[in-house]
């Protein structure tokens, strides 16, 4: 008998990225710890100001914190630009065109909640999106995002710098994005 199943799928990688050739569904991927490839967007302004999301509370990882302005895992066969694309449009309802991400960077991060059977292993490709948006035209799915809030570069990197308990930790991208914006 064959199971339909609408559940994600991703290519596994080994522990310095590359593919093995192994695609296996998004629950056993979390279950198994293995590596795999995500997404990060940044959006940012032209008066310093960068897009955060809430995370939804029922998500897996970090539910409720502030984070990156899009974020999501690369299916299996897919590139990473048209898994920002495709996640930036279902998370906030916008349109991005791939000669608008700007490639800053892959950070390799492990988070293992000792309170939740998942580890999530992966090597995330991240981009920053120079868009100036209105809050009001956002679409947020509510799934993923609970609310946004658009804050300036100087407040954010204050925030990271203390160690803000509201803000999903990135210790490897934080830089990367200050850096770019600087």
């Amino acid at each position: 008998m064959i199971q339909i199943t609408n559940e994600e799928s991703f290519d596994v990688l080994d522990k310095n990225g590359e593919t093995t050739g192994v695609v296996k569904p998004r629950s056993k991927v979390h279950r198994d710890g293995d590596w795999h490839r995500t997404v990060h967007v940044w959006i940012t302004d032209a008066k310093g100001g960068v897009l955060l999301q809430k995370r939804s509370a029922g998500k897996e990882t970090y539910p409720g914190l502030w984070d990156i302005s899009s974020a999501g895992h690369v299916q299996a066969g897919s590139t990473h630009e048209a898994a920002a694309i495709r996640e930036v449009r279902e998370e906030i309802g916008i349109r991005v065109r791939e000669e608008e991400l700007h490639y800053l960077g892959t950070v390799r991060q492990c988070y293992c909640p000792g309170d939740r059977p998942i580890r999530d292993c992966e090597f995330a490709r991240v981009y920053v999106v120079k868009k100036t948006l209105s809050l009001r035209e956002l679409r947020l799915d509510p799934n993923e995002v609970d609310q946004v809030q658009r804050v300036r570069l100087e407040s954010l990197e204050k925030r990271v710098a203390a160690n803000d308990p509201v803000l999903v930790p990135h210790p490897d991208e934080y830089p990367l994005l200050f850096a770019f914006l600087s």
